[in-house]
């Protein structure tokens, strides 16, 4: 199978080529709730998870919600 690189969070990572958001985030134990993300800058919405390809040399940025305030 073939990898891309890509970068979340800041830390360069390997990632199946072909895969869509939804399933990186699968692979890599990332909560589905609680959590935004942005991909090159630009916010995805959670119903785009599934559809939104993930390409090689992608930054994602994913940020969780923190309780309290």
């Amino acid at each position: 199978m073939n990898h891309i690189s890509i970068t979340i969070n800041g830390r360069s990572q390997q990632a199946p080529a072909g895969k869509f958001l939804g399933d990186i985030l699968e692979l890599l134990s990332f909560p589905a709730k609680g959590v935004a993300i942005s991909i090159n800058r630009e916010i995805i919405p959670r119903s785009k998870w599934s559809t939104t390809p993930v390409s090689g040399n992608d930054v994602i940025e994913i940020v969780s919600a923190a309780p309290g305030g």
